[in-house]
């Protein structure tokens, strides 16, 4: 079993924008999974209309594989130039349909 080194998500919670709106969340994930492993993965949707935002929020396991993401900031995927920052620490936590927070199983 993979030893964990304990680090808050604020540490290693990246935000994606620029994405291409066709994008695919299977891919979007692939390629970034390319950095280290993630805890958590989501592209959220327009909740009126359901399309794609354009954006992504991953969690990942190490603040190392975060800061190896944060390379990836002006790359271009898919026509665009991607945007990779650290994840707003004040934004609030994902949510579910219900309204309850959105928490990986561990």
């Amino acid at each position: 079993k993979k030893r964990r080194i304990i680090e808050g998500p604020e540490t290693r919670k990246i935000f994606v924008g620029s994405l291409p709106f066709k994008a695919n969340p299977d891919d979007v994930q692939a390629y970034f999974e390319e950095c280290g492993d993630i805890d958590n993965f989501n592209m959220p949707s327009n909740k009126n209309t359901g399309k794609p935002m354009g954006i992504a929020f991953i969690v990942y396991a190490t603040r190392e594989a975060a800061e190896r993401a944060l390379a990836y900031h002006g790359r271009n995927y898919g026509g665009q130039k991607l945007r990779v920052s650290l994840a707003d620490p004040a934004a609030a936590p994902a949510r579910g349909k219900t309204g309850a927070p959105i928490q990986k199983p561990r």
